[in-house]
This record gives C-alpha cells, structure tokens and sequence, in this order.
C-alpha cells in the first residue's frame, strides 16, 4: 500500500509497469486505447453510497464477506455483463473516492468475488524514498483478469500495507521482475513486463484475486502497526 502515502490511510499496494500491444502505456496511442476501454461503462448507473472496504480483521464486518479474502475469484466473461460493468464503475468510483492514498482497489476488497482491479500511479517523493526501484508512473487503468508469473529469481524485500488488512504493515518480498497479461473492459488483451517497486504493486492487487492477503507472505515478526512503522522509520533517519 502506501509506505509512502499509503499508509497514510492504510492503502491498497498496486501500480505497475504496462506494456499495451507492445508500446508503453505512457504513449499517446496507448493511453487513446486506455481512455476508450475505460469509456466502455460510461453509461453504467451505480448504487450510492459506495460499499466500504472488506476488511480480514474487523469482526463487525459480516464473517461471509470477510471470507471473500479468501477464495480465489471468478473469471470474468466477454462481453462484460451488466452486473460485472456495474462492478468495474464501483472499482474506479470508489478509487476515486478515497483519493491519491490509495494506488489500487481489488473486487474482492469491496464484496465482489470477481476477477477485477482498478489501479493508478503517480509521481510520489515519499514512495521514491520508500521504494528506490521505483521507476514508472501508470494512469488509471481497469484490467480484467489479470495474471503474472516471475521472470526473474531475484526478490526484493519492502514494505507493504492494505485496507483490507487494518493497521498492520509488514515486510514482504516480491520478484523484481514479472510478466503481466489482462484484458481491458472493451476486451482488449494487454501484456508486458514490470519491475521493482511497480512489480510489487501488480503482485499485490492479483494476490488479492487469488484469496492472498500480503500478511500471508510478510517476514515473520515484521507486521506492526501503522504508528510503530512511522516511528520505527523516523528513528532511522
């Protein structure tokens, strides 16, 4: 999440390095496609208020959403269902909502068992300070059923937190370098390769639809909370 900003609010790690159809995302043909897969929904009507975060370790949240963290999500199907449009809207709605702390929601982190994230990166000195590999910057991009698989045997070690996790941040690693393959709302298939600090995030937020949460792969004796994080990092400086 944000260990870096993320943590300000206990936020959802997720950014990434993207490749659409072999030009970086950062082109202007790239981010037209990006622009008019996300325009696919426009006219999708969603409920309000928003849904809150599903959160593991809140037992006031109902114990059958909370299991949702758990379980691998559905496969979503082409062309989108009104149902599963609706969920992408609620995704990028509610990214909006809570603002720049937050760098990715997962559907399964507001009730959804389906395969989709919301995610966005910006130019941030704290995450720079926090993370040296990071290197890239990503505007909002919905993907639907993504994957990634390591291409590479080296691991780095860092900070992660979420909030579908609260107040707990703990030391995770992750492979520096990994290949990523979704489908953007319109159907559009996208791949390429992420590393460092945007490999990290892509990790994160597919965990979530695979029923892992970052706490299962945190460093034994690593988790704190949010408070001791900031102390611990103010006394090293």
């Amino acid at each position: 999440m944000n260990f870096y900003k993320a943590f300000l609010s206990l936020s959802t790690v997720i950014i990434i390095s993207v490749v659409v159809k072999g030009a970086d995302m950062s082109d202007n043909e790239s981010m037209k496609e990006l622009n008019q897969a996300n325009d696919v929904m426009v006219n999708v009507k969603i409920p309000h208020p928003l849904p809150d975060y599903v959160v593991i370790n809140d037992d006031t949240i109902p114990e059958a959403k909370r299991a949702l963290l758990r379980v691998p999500s559905q496969e979503v199907q082409f062309p989108l269902s009104l149902e599963d449009q609706t969920i992408v809207k609620i995704l990028e709605e509610k990214n909006a909502e809570t603002g720049k702390n937050v760098s990715g929601i997962a559907a399964p982190q507001l009730g959804y068992n389906k395969r989709i994230i919301v995610f966005m990166v910006d130019e941030d000195q704290v995450t720079k300070e926090l993370f040296p590999d990071f290197e890239q910057t990503m505007p909002k991009t919905i993907w639907i059923n993504p994957t990634y698989y390591p291409i590479t045997e080296k691991m780095n070690l860092g900070p992660e937190g979420c909030l579908s996790v609260k107040d707990k941040i703990g030391l995770v690693k992750r492979f520096a370098k990994i290949a990523y393959s979704a489908y953007l709302p319109d159907g559009t298939f996208v791949q390429g390769e992420a590393a460092g600090f945007l490999a990290r995030i892509l990790q994160h937020e597919i965990d979530h639809i695979n029923g892992i949460l970052f706490i299962d792969k945190a460093e034994p004796d690593s988790l704190m909370t949010r408070e001791q994080f900031w102390a611990k990092r103010t006394d090293n400086h």
